[in-house]
């Protein structure tokens, strides 16, 4: 909480009435007083207004009856403040001598803020920075000295004029001119970090043979708060700002969400048991056509535009052959609307689809067809304007989609209170992505080996997990490290979290995917990737060869970085009731979900 993205700034510069001068909500400038040369010379220098950037305090509450509990979580942002404050008006009046004269004034400038990080003060010449005649005719002017000088040695510069900071009541000793540039002032310690209170003193020597009259110039001051240092998720607002710093100072199974700063969606992530920061909810970035993606925002080095826009229901039926397999290397994506499965360790089925011309396909563990909608499936619930406030528990689910509108038993978590109209947001369906859709075009058409993309769809500081064994070999259980690929991020996650022994794979006789927990029916689900800290969600797979939404509520799929040593499959993290293949590989035109891991 806190964080702000940019620095606030508060600064003004003065003129020759002294009139303030309003240029926007943000600040007012007033600019600066001449300096008068009239035999006793008169000068004025700086004046500044002071300039509070105060932010609104936010909140939300909640209450609940005495049939229903709801947590809300309730979020106070307080907004870096600055503000700055220098007195109008300094003269310094001087009567040159032969040897010419020395004089100074002082302003005081009271700099106030919240931020616990400090403040930076600027100065610059608003414009040329040496002072000039109001005379027209007299083309005379009082130079900026150049570098940061005594005042011993400001006396020896004839004709020039400077500036000095120190704390209230203390002397200035070091003098410096003011450039056209913003530099910043040496403001020391502050003791107070609220408020501190300056001399800004204003020097000039002049020489006997300047002309008499007034000379002007224009002076601009900013006080800049420093922006917030982030060192740990905590203290994390947005999805973009993640760096590897930050993931390492943060304590394992610490959670937050962060906002993409690309459509303002939040996501809960977590620093997880392998040392790594995950998304532990899926990706829902609705991809739009001719949308560039920068290296600002996503997981890219180079500007991207994006191909295609993202589809809003199952697909109907295409051939994947057809136009040399061209399909293949399509970038599609499907947002199937704000589904949350309900109950998310049960493992349920969505049979008897619809069939039609679109989908034609008659295969039972088709959960959704060309026209359908989650609707249809009982465990999943369809949450647009509830809210993500709710934590899943144990219970009944009692969501009107629960068994044909009646109450049916959860076998473990329920994960929305139809109730209170809340959720868990870990348990969304989010979107799915064709491999070129999450790899935004980066898998090469062939390969001969395996070898991880170069970008995603993922936000910036962000990139997808990688996947697929190293070794090969015959033979089950086995448990020696030899087989295990180091950067298969899926493998070593699950296994730091027990579905591996020794983090050795299982082969299956040899197959080119692995599987680390085989089980059976009668384990009864337990093996269960969907649980707390993990949240991997049964959402199934978009399948366009055949028109259809596979596995809904059975099977959870999500993409890896790593591609299929062929020219058209990739691999993929695979669940179901009792199997977990962290390495498997299917072709690219399918839409699987994707979780994004901190780079």
């Amino acid at each position: 909480m806190g964080q702000s993205r940019t620095a606030n700034r508060s600064h003004g510069r003065m003129n020759a009435s002294g009139r303030k001068n309003k240029k926007s909500g943000k600040q007012t400038r007033i600019m600066n007083s001449p300096i008068n040369f009239f035999g006793k010379m008169s000068m004025g220098v700086l004046g500044l207004l002071a300039v509070a950037l105060l932010c609104p305090i936010g909140g939300s509450s909640a209450s609940a009856d005495s049939d229903t509990q709801a947590t809300i979580d309730a979020l106070i942002t307080v907004q870096p403040m600055i503000s700055l404050g220098v007195q109008q008006a300094v003269e310094i009046d001087l009567t040159p001598t032969s040897q010419g004269i020395f004089g100074t004034n002082s302003a005081k400038m009271t700099v106030s803020t919240n931020s616990k990080e400090g403040y930076k003060v600027l100065i610059s010449a608003d414009g040329d920075n040496s002072l000039k005649s109001v005379d027209d005719s007299n083309t005379r002017t009082i130079a900026a000295l150049t570098g940061a000088v005594s005042e011993a040695d400001f006396k020896k510069q004839n004709n020039t004029w400077g500036y000095s900071i120190s704390p209230e009541g203390s002397t200035a000793t070091t003098y410096q001119g003011v450039t056209t540039n913003a530099t910043e002032m040496n403001v020391g310690a502050t003791a107070d970090l609220y408020q501190q209170t300056y001399d800004l003193t204003f020097g000039t020597q002049i020489g006997a043979d300047l002309p008499a009259g007034s000379y002007t110039g224009s002076v601009l001051v900013s006080a800049v708060a420093n922006p917030v240092t982030i060192t740990s998720l905590e203290q994390l607002s947005y999805m973009q700002d993640m760096s590897p710093t930050i993931c390492d100072n943060t304590a394992v199974h610490q959670t937050k969400r962060l906002i993409d700063t690309r459509d303002g969606k939040a996501y809960w992530v977590a620093k997880l048991k392998d040392g790594n920061c995950w998304m532990t909810q899926n990706l829902d970035y609705d991809m739009v056509a001719g949308k560039v993606l920068t290296p600002s925002d996503t997981n890219v080095s180079a500007n991207y535009t994006i191909k295609t826009t993202t589809e809003t229901k199952v697909p109907a039926v295409i051939d994947v052959s057809a136009n040399n397999n061209a399909a293949y290397y399509t970038e599609r994506s499907w947002n199937m609307g704000d589904y949350v499965l309900a109950t998310p360790l049960k493992g349920i089925t969505c049979n008897n689809p619809n069939v039609s011309t679109e989908s034609p396909n008659t295969d039972a563990y088709n959960s959704l067809r060309y026209g359908d909608t989650f609707d249809r499936c009982s465990d999943f619930q369809n949450v647009a304007g509830w809210l993500p406030t709710y934590q899943a528990q144990t219970g009944n689910w009692k969501g009107a989609q629960a068994g044909n509108g009646g109450e049916a038993a959860a076998e473990g978590l329920v994960a929305a209170d139809a109730a209170t109209k809340t959720y868990d947001a870990h348990y969304l369906i989010g979107n799915y992505y064709q491999y070129n859709a999450a790899t935004l075009g980066s898998a090469p058409a062939s390969v001969n080996t395996k070898i991880d993309t170069t970008r995603s769809i993922c936000p910036k500081g962000w990139k997808l997990p990688t996947s697929g064994n190293t070794g090969s070999g015959s033979g089950t259980n086995t448990t020696t490290t030899a087989f295990v690929n180091k950067d298969d991020s899926f493998y070593n996650l699950l296994a730091e979290y027990g579905y591996a022994n020794s983090k050795g794979y299982n082969w299956n006789n040899g197959n080119p995917y692995t599987s680390i927990i085989k089980g059976t029916s009668a384990d009864n689900y337990l093996n269960n990737t969907a649980a707390s800290p993990l949240y991997y969600v049964r959402g199934g797979g978009v399948y366009p060869g055949t028109g259809s939404l596979r596995h809904t509520g059975y099977a959870g799929l999500y993409w890896s970085a790593t591609i299929y040593p062929n020219a058209t499959n990739a691999h993929f993290l695979d669940f179901v009731s009792t199997d977990v293949y962290p390495s498997y590989y299917n072709v690219r035109f399918n839409g699987f979900a994707v979780r994004c891991v901190a780079q």
